[in-house]
């Protein structure tokens, strides 16, 4: 496609409408996947570390699903790392502050 004049406006609309229509990746196992959002949304109300993330998230542009998505990964690095070092769970260790 050879982009000119007529067509560049055309085009970049299209982009724009497919940017704010991002389809979220269908791969993994369903109900794990159900499960780790139930517990993002869970813990976006009960965990104030999480609840932080989201909101940043949420006012750097993202949509609050893809924010959910981003606890959900979170989630499932912590749950990963309580089995891993069989030690209980430690906001201080999981949430290092930036300086």
């Amino acid at each position: 496609m050879v982009f000119t004049k007529a067509n560049y406006k055309q085009v970049f609309s299209f982009l724009d409408y497919m940017y704010q229509h991002i389809k979220l990746a269908k791969r993994g196992i369903p109900i794990a996947k159900h499960a780790l959002y139930m517990a993002a949304v869970a813990s976006v109300i009960h965990n104030d570390q999480l609840r932080k993330i989201f909101r940043d998230k949420v006012s750097a542009g993202k949509s609050k699903k893809e924010a959910l998505i981003i606890i959900s990964k979170k989630l499932a690095a912590i749950i990963y790392s309580v089995f891993k070092y069989n030690k209980p769970y430690d906001v201080n260790r999981v949430f290092i502050p930036h300086k």
